[in-house]
């Protein structure tokens, strides 16, 4: 008789654990799959914000004239604007000057590498030939209204 309700504990202990192990298991898939989703969507509106749509900040760099300002406010995204202009940049600006749109990395250091590797990984770029060598970090909020000033001077493109 004792055998017997140990072999049906053991058998209730063994479909519980497993039924603990699938539920942690769809926690865990169903969160990957919500930020993955979170992620697609902020890369789209990245995207779109830097170079794809008419009104994109590649378009406005292309379409000034010398000495020319336009202003945009930007409410898609809540990720920030970086330029590279030093030595370190991310792949996608084959060593040129650039914007990218990407998540800011806190605690950087002089050389922005934490930064350059989270851009290259979860960011997007576009190269900027003529663009002033300052340091651009511009916080791009989805509830507030961030105005971005874009100028051309002397044939360099000038972001704050």
């Amino acid at each position: 008789m004792k055998n017997k309700k140990g072999m049906l504990l053991a058998e209730e202990t063994l479909k519980m654990v497993i039924a603990i192990i699938v539920i942690v298991f769809l926690v865990y898939f169903l969160t990957n799959l919500y930020f993955g989703k979170l992620k697609d969507d902020a890369m789209k509106s990245s995207e779109q914000l830097l170079i794809s749509s008419d009104q994109s900040i590649k378009n406005i760099i292309e379409s000034l004239e010398e000495g020319e300002s336009k202003s945009m406010t930007p409410q898609e995204i809540n990720w920030n604007l970086f330029s590279f202009t030093g030595q370190e940049k991310p792949n996608s600006c084959a060593g040129k000057n650039c914007l990218c749109i990407c998540d800011e990395v806190l605690w950087e250091n002089s050389e922005n590498v934490r930064q350059v590797n989270e851009c290259n990984k979860n960011g997007v770029c576009t190269i900027v030939s003529n663009l002033k060598n300052e340091k651009v970090n511009i916080e791009l909020q989805k509830d507030f209204a961030t105005e971005i000033l874009i100028s051309k001077q002397n044939n360099e493109v000038s972001i704050k």
